[in-house]
């Protein structure tokens, strides 16, 4: 063998050999034991260590509250809104009342919508950001348990996990039967409205979801592809005095005619339209404070969308309560915060300590990184409960929230205890500042028969220029004359003035629906007069404030001089819903009905002749036929001649 080829068999040896030992070592590594996962001490997460005292308990029976505030009239349909839904642990199985009733509140809704701000999908390894928002599809389930069935998706973490990861959620809300919004396989799909009706009713009910953020970071690239819908903003350059320039930030105009088209069409096709918008105007850092009041900028497109003709819009983002107003009679609800908070959840990121330098925590001094807490206007919220019937809004209630901030029920919400509950209300501040000049104007109203005397005397003690409005809902539990228990209207409306109330509901004295008579016209003198004889003793009232008797309930422009009459005056206000609505020329011709029948009451006037020069009071005639018949005979020849 020449010596070349000795060296090749060599070789060939030395790499068999070698190849036996790299085989011995692989088969070594496969029987390996895997690697010990890392284990973190966590003894001092907010989950695990608490720097406040546990709250209290409180003796409440939330169950009896929760039924007086689920009542309902025949035609009804019940929305209830809440904020951002940041959510990847089970909470529907919790058994304390405050946490079963207040999921029973979104059950028993006939809409329930929140802002969906995390995704369903199992591709982790997908991850964009360090915010971890993920939980499988099948948790889509959960949020249907707690009662969730309308969601927007047009927001800044919609997209956290890729398009894939998008469009892996979108499914797995589908297979849950929960509508969506906002977002869609396409940028056509996220601009459409989502549409639902509810059960027995034809009504038809649409959502739209955008979301206004700071930077053009989520427009869609590839409108064939998945997407959100967003308004983007611009900045344009101002020349100031002295050869300065500003810098002046606001959405960008195509984007909000785009909006207000696609408001246009879903009104043109739906009898009911919903317009969500998640705003993020700026940063949410801890430098900029507590971010509790919406940007002028940003408030015109709130009311551009109701002007295209959206009836309720939704607001969510800036992670705390925002104003509530209503513009051109339609509520918009600035932001409505946090809801569920579990963002920060042990099993998703398991070093806490990173959460507790994060910039939307404060950081006073003195203060040790592991006693940080989030702010408490970031855990505190309302679930708003929007009755809605014939296509519109007819009443709104706002049911005080608080959220966990430590605990192992971290970021989970409940039902505020009546302390909490009070300091939220005191919130209502913010409501008063949206307003702004016109703040004097704006009333409250208050569930007093529900929420109690506790709630009525707080808001008054907080707000003691404000129309304080008396909400009775729920006393006829207790002051029916069917219920032969507890106490009468009339009592009531002595409680009510005493805690403070401006006004009440007095009923309609049996010249409307509710039951009464022209007795109850006690009811309301006890309320705006200072010396009353009642059913059993002599009211003397010492000079205490005066309250406004409140009518409602069937009234109409043809009853209203009889129940005047037996009132002996005019002096109250009149939320005669169905005698506005109910007019066959709309509710502004209703209106100016009901004010011609106040003008011929005081004038003496007969009103079928004073109608006959009142275009409005002389149809009221023909919409409300069977009052006309029962209470003016004749009046058809009257009008005709």
């Amino acid at each position: 063998m020449s010596g070349t080829g000795a060296r090749l068999v060599r070789a060939a040896i030395a790499c068999a050999a070698l190849g036996g030992v790299a085989g011995a070592l692989a088969a070594g590594a496969e029987n390996a034991p895997p690697p010990a996962p890392l284990v973190f001490d966590r003894s001092l997460s907010v989950h695990e260590r608490r720097i406040h005292p546990a709250p209290p308990p409180e003796n409440v029976d939330w169950k009896a509250r929760v039924d007086a505030l689920l009542r309902e009239q025949p035609g009804d349909v019940v929305l209830t809104a809440v904020g951002d839904m940041i959510f990847n642990e089970q909470i529907s199985t919790l058994r304390e009342p405050h946490h079963r009733q207040l999921f029973r509140i979104l059950q028993e809704a006939d809409l329930a919508y929140g802002n969906l701000e995390f995704s369903l999908n199992r591709r982790p390894e997908l991850q964009r950001p360090f915010y971890n928002f993920r939980t499988d599809p099948e948790f889509a389930f959960e949020l249907a348990a707690i009662g969730i069935n309308l969601v927007s998706m047009a927001n800044n973490h919609a997209l956290d996990f890729g398009p894939e990861g998008l469009s892996e959620c979108l499914a797995a809300l589908d297979r849950a039967s929960i509508d969506h919004a906002g977002a869609g396989t396409t940028l056509a799909a996220a601009r459409a409205p989502a549409t639902t009706k509810v059960q027995s009713l034809k009504t038809k009910f649409a959502l739209l979801s955008t979301m206004r953020y700071w930077t053009r970071k989520y427009r869609c690239a590839d409108s064939s592809g998945p997407c959100l819908s967003t308004i983007d903003p611009a900045e344009i350059l101002v020349a100031g005095p002295g050869g300065t320039t500003e810098t002046v930030e606001g959405p960008l105009l195509e984007d909000v005619e785009r909006m207000e088209d696609d408001i246009v069409l879903a009104a043109r096709h739906n009898d009911f339209v919903m317009f969500s918008l998640h705003i993020h105007d700026k940063s949410h850092h801890r430098a900029f404070g507590i971010q509790d009041t919406t940007p002028p900028n940003d408030a015109l497109v709130y009311r551009r969308a109701i002007d295209a003709g959206a009836q309720l819009v939704l607001g969510s983002g800036p992670h705390v309560l925002r104003g509530i107003e209503l513009y051109k009679g339609r509520p918009i609800f600035h932001s409505l915060s946090n809801f569920i908070y579990q963002y920060r959840t042990p099993s998703r990121i398991p070093v806490d300590l990173i959460h507790q330098r994060d910039g939307e925590i404060a950081r006073p001094d003195g203060v040790s990184v592991f006693d940080l807490r989030d702010p408490r206007e970031v855990m505190e919220t309302i679930v708003a409960r929007i009755t809605i019937n014939d296509g519109r809004i007819r009443r709104i209630e706002l049911i005080p929230v608080t959220i966990d901030d430590e605990g192992p029920l971290y970021g989970t919400p409940r039902l505020a205890s009546d302390a909490r509950g009070r300091e939220i209300l005191a919130r209502a501040h913010v409501i008063l500042e949206t307003f702004g000049e016109n703040a004097s104007h704006v009333a409250f109203l208050v569930d007093g028969f529900v929420a109690g005397p506790t709630a009525v005397a707080t808001v008054r003690r907080n707000f003691p220029n404000q129309f304080l409005h008396y909400h009775r809902a729920g006393h006829g539990m207790i002051t029916s004359r069917q219920s032969k228990r507890g106490y009468t209207a009339f009592v009531l409306a002595k409680l009510a003035r005493m805690m403070g109330a401006s006004g009440l509901h007095t009923g309609g004295m049996g010249f409307g629906k509710m039951e009464g008579g022209p007795e109850d016209r006690a009811i309301a003198d006890v309320l705006d007069r200072q010396v009353v004889q009642g059913p059993a003793f002599r009211q003397d009232w010492g000079g205490m404030k005066a309250a406004t008797p409140i009518v409602s309930g069937g009234m109409n422009a043809l009853r209203l001089p009889g129940f005047f009459a037996n009132l002996k005056h005019a002096n109250v206000i009149l939320t005669a819903g169905g005698g506005a609505f109910g007019h066959l020329d709309g509710p502004a011709a209703g209106a100016r009905s009901l004010r011609a029948a106040v003008q011929a009451w005081r004038e003496g006037a007969d009103l079928t002749a004073f109608a006959r020069d009142h275009a409005e009071l002389a149809r009221a005639f023909f919409s409300f036929p069977h009052d006309a018949d029962a209470l003016y005979p004749g009046w058809r020849e009257v009008l005709a001649g």
